[in-house]
């Protein structure tokens, strides 16, 4: 389609900006999308024929998504080689905690109502892992290669006139070594159907920005990406209404386009926000843009998208701002899983992990190494948790033989935008990740890729930071040959480095950095640093919460690191253990960046313990330990 500039389209009406209440939109509720999470049907195991109708399925497993299949029990039952899902033939070994992978099928039948008439239907999916084909009545309709960014397919001419089944078909495939930490498999976040009238705004099609901030006054932009899928041009009115958490209208404007026949227009309209309440870490409100495009009197698509009223600002000689507020960042490195959930991204799983997060005391995450799913981004907004939202771990170098580096040169433009799209209006959100720990073949190569990540990005979302974590076992031939790279970001991350960074700031004054990962047994030495010195913004201890694979990297009795084998299954670090009970991590934690004043643990009894970098003590939160009665245990005061 053509991109049309709405300047040369559309005119504004008269008195289009407002404080609200004279100019309103009929509130309507037309079915738009619709959550498909239940009665699908699955099957382990390789097959041929399984995207048609006529196939059998009647011996597969009824399944809810979402569903992570590499944690299902392995059939033969437990043995020597095997425990439930686990096993010693696991292709990714400790690295992924011991799960097999391999091939997933799902089906479901879906029958077409008045709901469908007329209407655009793609298929949205919030998350597979991770070689995903899609089908819809025997027609392949895409496939995906990334594990972890959203994507959707139009699935219209697919389907069967109204009132028929459809069967949709998906097969994922989880194959050899494609990750070094535990990656899940299978249909692992939401999937919906979104219907809309072939004059829609896309699917995240919407951008929220603030213009102006004040103590009186208030402006946002609302730009909306208005699509034209018919034949003729069409001329249409653009409504906007801002309401309030109660749902009251604050700000309304209307704008009439002309949009062309199989083109779209990219809108942009700004509102007065009267009595603006500010989204914070304290108080984290959120207004909706309610899009309402109507032809003639005729309202055709309803739009709503959330977002909050926010000012983000970093610099070296004044630290990150909120709001014109100075905040250190209190972060914790969080990878997806939820325990032994695995990678099912549960709603209320996500939730209970960021209010457990911010009741420890942490501000902020890393979603390490990708993107988190909505749900957990929605946590962040309504519970009030600042987010680094990371895109990748791998460019075009390999951290294992079958990783998305295999596709990182054809596929990660759209799976960057798509990230960028369905996020950029969360205002948790605060920078973009573009990498963790690049393996690169030269700096040349570095540079290249680089600045194509970040010139998409500002492309995409100009309002944010963007930053890359970097560290110095991934950097050949010295520390100085990551400095171009490091210029070139708005912040840097830096890896369990805190001795590189008063060296580097007399280098380089202007630079803005972050401990991007550090060690919780050192975790006072990193948080001075951010104390002693504005331009370092914060950290991010490894690990905010234990999670499945990198087996043993917290160490454990006399092992070193990465040395426990199977039936091992844990990192065994966390401030958070993996049912997120609280450790000694949590407690010092608590005390640093809470007004919380004492808390006491207690380390379990063993006879020998040697523990790794990445874990601060084995303690807990109890005096209790069972068959240990008669033991000495050591007693460890948090205090400030």
């Amino acid at each position: 389609m053509r991109n049309i500039d709405a300047k040369k389209l559309s005119m504004p009406i008269e008195g289009a900006y407002s404080y609200g209440g004279y100019y309103d939109v009929p509130e309507v509720e037309p079915v738009r999308e619709m959550l498909i999470n239940e009665g699908w049907k699955f099957a382990p195991t390789e097959l041929n024929g399984a995207e048609f109708m006529d196939f059998d399925d009647s011996d597969w497993k009824p399944v809810d998504l979402p569903h992570d299949f590499s944690l299902i029990p392995l059939p033969g039952g437990d043995n020597d080689e095997q425990i439930g899902p686990f096993s010693k033939q696991s292709p990714g070994r400790n690295a992924t905690g011991h799960v097999m992978g391999g091939t997933g099928w799902y089906r479901k039948i879906i029958k077409t109502d008045n709901n469908f008439k007329g209407k655009l239907v793609k298929l949205n999916f919030d998350g597979t892992y991770n070689e995903t084909k899609v089908w819809v009545n025997g027609i392949m309709v895409g496939n995906h290669v990334s594990g972890y960014t959203p994507y959707y397919y139009d699935i219209t001419s697919a389907l069967k006139p109204v009132g028929e089944d459809n069967i949709i078909a998906v097969r994922c495939r989880n194959n050899g070594r494609n990750a070094h930490w535990f990656s899940g498999a299978g249909i692992y976040r939401d999937v919906k159907l979104e219907m809309f009238d072939p004059i829609h705004v896309d699917p995240w099609g919407a951008f929220v920005t603030l213009s102006y901030l004040d103590s009186y006054e208030t402006k946002v932009n609302v730009e909306a990406r208005v699509v034209n899928e018919t034949a003729d041009d069409e001329h249409v009115t653009v409504q906007v209404v801002i309401r309030s958490h109660r749902g009251r209208n604050v700000g309304n404007a209307h704008q009439e386009i002309e949009v062309r026949a199989n083109s779209w227009v990219r809108v942009t309209q700004m509102l007065h926000v009267s009595r603006a309440v500010i989204w914070s870490l304290e108080n984290p409100y959120l207004y909706s843009a309610e899009i309402t495009i109507k032809k003639g009197d005729r309202v055709i698509d309803e739009f709503k998208q959330k977002f909050g009223v926010r000012k983000i600002e970093v610099s070296a000689e004044k630290g990150f701002r909120l709001n014109g507020e100075p905040i250190y960042l209190k972060g914790g490195c969080v990878h997806h899983d939820n325990g032994l959930l695995g990678a099912a991204a549960f709603k209320r799983a996500e939730y209970r992990k960021v209010e457990l997060l911010k009741e420890a005391g942490y501000n902020a995450v890393r979603t390490v190494h990708n993107p988190p799913s909505k749900y957990f981004l929605d946590a962040c907004d309504e519970l009030g948790m600042l987010v680094i939202e990371e895109f990748t771990d791998v460019w075009e170098v390999h951290k294992t033989p079958q990783d998305y580096a295999t596709y990182f040169k054809e596929t990660w433009e759209p799976d960057l935008t798509n990230m960028i799209k369905r996020d950029r209006n969360h205002p948790s959100v605060i920078m973009w990740s573009i990498g963790n720990e690049i393996p690169n073949r030269s700096t040349e190569d570095a540079l290249r890729i680089q600045g194509a990540l970040i010139k998409r990005v500002k492309e995409l979302d100009p309002t944010r930071f963007v930053t890359q974590t970097v560290s110095p076992h991934m950097v050949n031939g010295g520390w100085e040959q990551v400095q171009p790279q490091l210029m070139s970001l708005d912040v840097c991350g830096y890896n369990n480095m805190s001795d590189k960074m008063e060296s580097d700031h007399e280098q380089y004054p202007e630079r803005i950095i972050y401990t991007s990962a550090s060690y919780s047994s050192h975790a006072l030495d990193y948080w001075k640093p951010v104390l002693n010195h504005q331009y370092v913004i914060g950290d991010f201890v490894w690990t905010a919460i234990d999670y499945l694979g990198e087996v043993g990297i917290g160490g454990y009795g006399n092992e070193r690191y990465f040395a426990k084998p199977y039936p091992w299954i844990l990192a065994n670090g966390g401030a958070l253990d993996l049912l997120y009970q609280p450790t000694g991590e949590a407690a010092l934690a608590k005390v640093t960046y809470t007004d919380e004043e004492l808390l006491l643990f207690t380390r379990m009894p063993k006879d020998d313990e040697t523990l790794s970098a990445w874990r601060w003590t084995n303690s807990i939160n109890t005096y209790s330990y069972g068959n240990k009665i008669g033991k000495k245990v050591v007693v460890e005061v948090y205090s400030k």
